[in-house]
């Protein structure tokens, strides 16, 4: 589907393996984002390597098709919401505790 590359990073919209059930096919859609560093050095004495990898995997959508319909069923992800949301209410509240302490 999507695929982009920025140095190390990895950022892709892929499609999983389709599931069949009661007459429909469901097809997993997930958002990945990774990380992959790799180093190594090779000396007169010895050979160093030294690496680091990290990745996320979350679900967006489920694809629906069956009886001559398809249907795109996003999946909100309330976990990243709720955590935005107490992040903005911090801040905000860490602004205003800055702004009535100069007083």
């Amino acid at each position: 589907m999507v695929k982009m590359k920025f140095g190390p990073w990895r950022c892709e919209v892929a499609r999983g393996d389709p599931i069949h059930a009661g007459g429909w096919r469901l097809t997993p859609i997930v958002g990945l984002l990774a990380f992959t560093h790799r180093r190594a050095t090779i000396g007169d004495r010895s050979t160093t390597a030294a690496g680091a990898q990290w990745a996320s995997i979350r679900p967006l959508a489920v694809e629906v098709t069956g009886r001559g319909r398809r249907r795109l069923m996003l999946l909100p992800d309330v976990t990243r919401l709720l955590i935005g949301a107490v992040c903005v209410c911090g801040l905000v509240s860490w602004l205003v505790a800055l702004r009535s302490a100069g007083r």
